[in-house]
């Protein structure tokens, strides 16, 4: 239900504007909306008792203003009321003699005056009803109309606040991004520092160790050719040996050369 029609039933049901105000507070609705409702609620209980009747209607007036051409003597055909253009007319026929004994003459009471006289009376009045009335629309219409630019001004301070807030998140999220991308490049370039030096490292390890094994291969071969010089001449004198021995045995000579053999051996 609209928070207009809320304030008329609780008017209706006889609540003044001050309850009215407590009730809609307690609720939990704002002190904007609920002026507003209530001056929409009094414009609208203005226009709804404004009195119709006071106006005069326009076949009135015109009956009024132009009387009919079949009128006879200020009276109608049908017996209706004299007009008053007739009646005016017919008042300077008073007779003048009351004048001299110094009596006036009440005047005539004539049917229809006092409701004309009394509509003429009712018609300023309405009028200044009416001017009130307008007065009171407009400053009416003026608070809404500031209202609803309040609330429209409101409206757009909070979508641009939320805008503003996204765009702080946003340019904050932007600076933890480049610090931790800045922090990832330091390490990546650590790491290929890191590389680098792993490479030299091997690398340097790599020529040592051929230089190492270099070395060895050059000691081997010196070894090689040391032993070969110590060995051939060996290998000659066995031979030579292995040459005598056979001569000697196919001489004769190998008995009296084992028995010196044993000879030295037993002493």
């Amino acid at each position: 239900m609209p928070l207009l029609e809320r304030v008329r039933q609780m008017k209706q049901s006889g609540m003044n504007e001050n309850e009215i105000v407590k009730g809609l507070q307690e609720q939990g609705i704002s002190p904007r909306e609920i002026n507003d409702a209530v001056a929409q609620s009094r414009i609208k209980d203005v226009i709804s008792n404004q009195p119709i009747s006071g106006i005069p209607s326009q076949n009135t007036m015109q009956e009024s203003s132009y009387p009919g051409t079949e009128e006879a003597d200020g009276y109608s055909i049908e017996g209706m009321q004299p007009s008053l253009i007739n009646q005016q007319e017919q008042a300077p026929n008073i007779p003048i003699y009351a004048e001299e004994l110094g009596q006036y003459p009440q005047p005539q009471q004539y049917p229809g005056y006092e409701e004309y006289s009394q509509e003429q009376t009712s018609y300023p009045q309405q009028t200044q009803e009416g001017q009130d009335y307008q007065s009171y629309y407009g400053a009416g219409y003026g608070s809404s109309t500031e209202t609803i630019s309040e609330i429209a001004s409101q409206m757009i301070d909070e979508k641009l606040s939320k805008t503003n807030k996204i765009l702080s998140n946003l340019t904050e999220f932007k600076i933890i991004l480049d610090a931790k991308v800045d922090k990832i490049d330091q390490r990546l370039q650590r790491i290929e520092l890191i590389i680098d030096q792993l490479q030299t490292n091997l690398i340097r390890k790599s020529s040592s160790q051929i230089q190492d094994i270099e070395d060895i291969k050059n000691e081997m071969r010196g070894m090689q050719e040391g032993f070969s010089k110590v060995l051939n001449p060996l290998t000659d004198n066995i031979r030579e040996i292995e040459r005598i021995k056979s001569r000697t045995e196919k001489s004769g000579i190998s008995k009296p050369i084992k028995q010196i053999k044993s000879k030295i051996k037993k002493k």
